[in-house]
This record gives structure tokens, sequence and C-alpha cells, in this order.
């Protein structure tokens, strides 16, 4: 299994950062691997929720239907929140967790964790796909801290 997790800060609540984030075709927005991302069936960032996203890595382009398996908004400004993803394809299984723990500054600490394993066969490739997502995680983290930058600030 191949993971890769990064926390980023927000000035914006956890609120405003999980409304974001949990509308999973924002993707296409921070990750600059992502290069088709789409809601296809349910409400945006409602468990159920289902996206096409297409990751185009050298010499090939990946889709992937991720599902939202799991939504926790935040109940109040001070509430932690999570949203969960997961996706399969003949070649791989990934899944994804968003959490975000807001600050006492009235911003959130936004932690994504991704998981990508390969199926059957394709598991003995798991250490190449670890340097691989390490590659793509950082050029995400770098995408996503500017997303997330650029929300408005929460008002304390």
């Amino acid at each position: 299994m191949a993971n890769y997790r990064t926390t980023v800060t927000s000035p914006a609540s956890a609120e405003t950062a999980y409304r974001y984030l949990a509308d999973f075709a924002s993707i296409i927005d921070w990750d600059p691997s992502v290069s088709e991302a789409a809601l296809v069936s349910g409400e945006p960032g409602e468990l159920g929720a289902r996206y096409r996203v297409v990751v185009s890595i050298p010499l090939r382009t990946i889709p992937l239907e991720y599902e939202i398996v799991e939504a926790s908004p935040p109940t109040s400004a001070n509430s932690p929140a999570k949203v969960a993803l997961r996706a399969q394809n003949a070649d791989v299984d990934s899944y994804d967790v968003i959490t975000f723990e807001p600050r006492t500054d009235g911003g959130t600490d936004v932690t994504y964790d991704a998981q990508l394993t390969g199926r059957g066969f394709r598991r003995v490739f798991d250490p190449f796909f670890g340097v691989v997502m390490q590659l793509i995680g950082q050029r995400a983290r770098s995408g996503l801290m500017d997303a997330l930058g650029a929300l408005p600030a929460a008002r304390p």
C-alpha cells in the first residue's frame, strides 16, 4: 500500500473548508495531476455522491470513480469534520480521508490522507506507487495550500 498524508492550514472556517473540499470536483482546482473532475451523481459533498476523476501521470491517464463513503460536516464552529472517498478500477483501490480540525484563531487544519493499493498482481508495484504518490502529493499539497489559502477567512 502506498500512502501520502499532509496537513495544511486554512484561514477559512471548518464549515467553509469542508464545503469546498467535500465537493470533490474541486480537486481539479488544486491537484495538478488531475485533468478532469466532475460530479456524476448525487448531491455535491453528500454521502453517496460520485465523482469521475481522471489522473494524468507520465505515459497514461487513470480514470477513477470516487464515491463519498463518509460525510460528517462540522456541527458547530468548534467541531471537527471528515469526508472519506473510495475509488477502484481494474488496477488500483484508492481511499482518501480529509479531516477538518478547527483552530482557535478561526481557521482550520486540513489533513489529507490518501492510500493507494494495487489490485491483484499489481500489488507488487505498491513500492513504485509509493514513490509516485510522494511526488504527486507534494505538487497537490502546494495547490491545496493555495486553494485553501484563497478561501475567505473565518471571522473570530
